[in-house]
């Protein structure tokens, strides 16, 4: 009776599903997209592009491996502070980039891919040729997945994300490709004076960080429009009536999650062979499923295709509490629902807009831009006071580190992403409106549940991407060795097999053992570097650096 009195309250949200792609639009992603046209049919469709940010990826990787160059080349013996110098290297050379094309939009009225391709040619990183033929090919990869989409769904819509006046969300209806160093005509010289652009280019171009410029979109999108927003790496919650006897529940899994996922795996690799959806990259940690198990589901699917059954769930009428006018799911935020003008979400905005006034604040200097000595300490000290006297929730330890964070990692958040725009961003915002109206969070009033709607969220793009096909961290130490023990034996004194055998030392050093050869011996004498203790069946790396162009990686003595 209670669960039914709560449900009678909420508020209906329009039938609209929005999509945000940035960079560019894979073959999978288009196909879930479609997979969610396809069981919506009552759903307005918009798919939200952005195509004068098309390079913000590439000028992304360029300054880190930039960044890592420098430190590799600058290090000697003894230093071990290999990531803290690319680090350093990257958020310097992140600030000339930022400070450039920020001028050249506001200035030259260029647009953001125009104003990209000018730095990295002046810094000597790239060539125009090469960067054109970049930002064509990611442009043709979104203009034929939305011609496609659209071939099959007319009713889809597209909005080109108008980057200079996000805020209002006007749509650029051009979709020629302008690249030479002109001003950008589609922006009828107007600078990007507003601050949610300000917020999103600072995210592509300040950090390179493509999860949080999708996630400021997101809430603007909601804001305006209302609806869904669903990231692309997700799909509709597979038909579990169909499929019941199959989903086995535990007390630690008590939705039968796992389950799910090897039949939602089983039906794509069945739609792969008809060539309704293509061939994924292959999946991180994918276990073995048993051959009766699959061959039980695929006499399911064979009946549900003779009896037109659906496999997937439709939305149906997503509904939201009366006040937050919001629902998310616990632990995510790739998939919201929102009324427009949702109280919710403009608490995010508002909160949002106030956190990055205290990361360019002088005081703290937190997004490192101004010219003075960064002195963390002091930062989270006094941020953590001036959050208190401001009532915001943000952890100061975290946002201290909004320029520490690199590259975000097969898409997922970094720290101080998830403070500003992510799952704790939302939380925040929820208990922010308790407060206002002086209750204990009950379930009279939920913004957040568990299960969420008809989503499923383990998909075999959740381990890729959900922006820019498959993303690697790329910090210089990725503690996720696939070795017992590492030796490295450095041939020859000159600086750069130093270097390198430095580099490849400092990436486990508990790990390593790094052996130079003495020509006067004729021996190897240990620098550095401890013996491994364990199983003697141990898997082992061995490198023999020769000179800096020829380094190379042997495994000869893998479980020797």
């Amino acid at each position: 009776m209670f669960d039914l009195r709560i449900e009678a309250i909420k508020e209906t949200v329009d039938k609209k599903i929005h999509f945000i792609c940035l960079i560019k639009i894979t073959e999978i992603q288009q196909q879930y997209i479609d997979l969610w046209i396809k069981h919506n049919p009552d759903y307005e469709i918009n798919i939200w592009v952005d195509n004068t940010a098309t390079l913000a990826w590439e000028l992304a990787l360029r300054l880190q491996n930039e960044a890592s160059k420098a430190a590799l080349t600058a290090l000697t013996i003894g230093t071990g502070e290999l990531y803290s110098l690319s680090k350093e290297n990257r958020i310097i050379e992140q600030n000339q980039a930022y400070e450039t094309i920020k001028t050249a939009m506001e200035t030259d009225f260029f647009s953001f891919d125009q104003a990209i391709s000018e730095f990295l040619q002046n810094k000597n990183l790239a060539t125009k040729d090469e960067l054109k033929q970049i930002k064509l090919k990611n442009e043709k990869s979104i203009d034929d997945a939305l011609s496609e989409l659209q071939s099959r769904n007319p009713t889809a819509k597209i909005y080109r994300l108008n980057l200079r006046n996000l805020s209002q969300l006007l749509p650029d209806i051009s979709p020629e490709t302008v690249f030479d160093l002109v001003p950008d005509t589609d922006s009828i010289q107007i600078p990007p004076d507003k601050k949610e652009s300000e917020w999103y280019i600072k995210e592509l171009a300040l950090r390179g960080n493509l999860a949080a410029a999708s996630d400021i979109c997101r809430l603007l999108i909601l804001q305006e429009y209302g609806g869904i927003c669903f990231h692309t790496d997700l799909l509709p919650a597979i038909n579990t009536t169909l499929f019941s006897e199959f989903i086995d529940s535990t007390a630690e899994d008590p939705e039968g999650a796992e389950s799910q996922r090897r039949i939602v795996n089983i039906i794509l690799d069945q739609q792969k062979q008809t060539g309704r959806v293509p061939v994924a990259s292959e999946v991180e940690g994918e276990q073995f499923v048993e051959p009766l198990f699959v061959n039980k589901i695929k006499d399911v699917l064979a009946r549900a295709h003779e009896q037109n059954i659906p496999l997937f769930k439709s939305l149906n009428e997503l509904k939201v509490d009366p006040y937050f006018q919001c629902q998310y799911d616990t632990g995510y935020n790739r998939a919201v629902v929102a009324k427009k003008d949702s109280l919710c979400i403009k608490k995010m905005l508002d909160n949002l807009n106030k956190g990055h006034l205290l990361i360019k604040h002088s005081l703290y200097s937190i997004d490192r831009l101004t010219l003075i000595e960064w002195q963390p300490e002091f930062a989270q000290a006094a941020l953590k006071q001036r959050l208190m006297e401001l009532s915001l929730r943000f952890d100061a330890s975290v946002l201290v580190q909004y320029r520490d964070d690199n590259i975000a990692h097969k898409g997922q958040h970094a720290r101080s992403s998830d403070e500003l725009t992510g799952i704790r961003a939302y939380d925040y915002a929820c208990a922010d409106l308790y407060n206002q109206v002086e209750i204990e969070r009950t379930k009279t009033l939920m913004a957040s549940e568990q299960p969420f709607i008809n989503v499923f969220f383990l998909t075999e793009e959740i381990y890729q991407s959900r922006l820019s096909g498959v993303m690697r961290d790329y910090s210089l130490l990725i503690n996720r060795p696939c070795y017992d023990q590492q030796y490295i034996i450095q041939l020859y004194a000159n600086p750069a097999a130093l270097a390198a055998a430095n580099f490849l030392y400092q990436q486990n050093p508990l790990l390593s053992i790094w052996y130079r050869y003495d020509p006067l011996k004729q021996q190897l004498a240990k620098v550095a570097g401890t013996e491994y203790l364990g199983d003697h069946r141990k898997k082992e790396l061995f490198w023999w650096i020769i000179e800096w162009r020829t380094t190379a990686a042997n495994p000869a003595s893998m479980g020797k």
